[in-house]
């Protein structure tokens, strides 16, 4: 997964593209997830997928933007526990556009 982020990213530099990377929202501990043996994975991986993101990140002079402060404490107020709606998108579209003007 390494590589292939690097060699997305170097295909974006390549054709003119100023790559971000928007860290992976980490999804609430939720009964589906907490189960012995887990029935889904996804919980578990996503701290290391995104460890792997900032170290391409830092290696490839990349900005990083981590909105996990805005979404982690409302993520289990949305249907699918993946997309936020409403009010909470509007504030984590609105901070990652605010970081992109910096």
């Amino acid at each position: 997964w390494d590589d292939l982020m690097r060699e997305v990213i170097t295909s974006l530099q390549r054709v003119g593209s100023y790559p971000i990377i928007r860290l992976l929202h980490k999804l609430p501990v939720v009964e589906r997830y907490a189960q012995c043996p887990p029935r889904d994975w996804r919980i578990h991986a996503l701290s290391g997928y995104n460890e792997i993101l900032r170290k391409i990140g830092k290696e490839m002079n990349i900005p990083i933007i981590d909105t996990e402060f805005i979404i982690s404490p409302m993520s289990d107020s949305y249907a699918d526990l993946v997309h936020p709606k409403m009010q909470l998108a509007w504030r984590e579209d609105n901070y990652i556009m605010r970081e992109l003007i910096r």
